[in-house]
């Protein structure tokens, strides 16, 4: 049977076409411990993706450090009011309110009014550093797996990946 999926996998043409190249660098492993599930969420923007039906344009997606659980949707903009509202329905109802957030520095995520909501929830931000904000990586590696996944369902039908998405989580 592993002799057959590898054959397939050979003669895939979607498999050698979206096939991940590692060309990470070598570098010392540093984890990121979470002692429980859904205590310490990464959340990143993924973006700008081709125009879909109500100029949805760009995703955000948050992933749980200890089951690598994550939640994704698609948004037409990307103020703070709709991040609040996407951790709001997909994080706090959903698992309880995190002790931690790791996010980059974007305008969304350290606002006075995002700032106020943390605090108000005691919600630690923790944020990765401006000279390299790719450094969130369990946020980038989320989005590298649903954008490969997208690209392997669409082929080619670029507006449909907010119907997709669901399918893809």
């Amino acid at each position: 049977m592993r002799h057959n999926s590898a054959e397939y996998v050979k003669k895939c043409d979607r498999c050698q076409r979206y096939k991940p190249i590692p060309n990470l660098p070598v570098e010392v492993y540093h984890p990121q411990n979470s002692p429980w599930p859904f205590m310490q969420w990464a959340i990143d923007l993924v973006g700008p993706l081709p125009p879909a039906p109500a100029k949805k344009e760009m995703m955000i997606v948050a992933t749980d450090y200890f089951t690598k659980w994550i939640e994704a949707e698609a948004l037409s903009s990307t103020k703070e009011a709709d991040v609040e509202r996407f951790i709001w329905r997909n994080i706090i109802c959903r698992f309880g309110c995190p002790q931690s957030l790791v996010i980059d520095n974007g305008s969304q995520f350290i606002g006075k009014h995002i700032t106020a909501f943390f605090a108000k929830y005691k919600i630690k931000q923790h944020l990765s550093t401006p000279r390299y904000p790719q450094g969130n990586g369990q946020a980038e590696a989320s989005n590298k797996v649903i954008l490969d996944c997208l690209k392997k369902r669409l082929e080619g039908a670029e507006g449909k990946w907010v119907d997709e998405l669901p399918g893809v989580l």
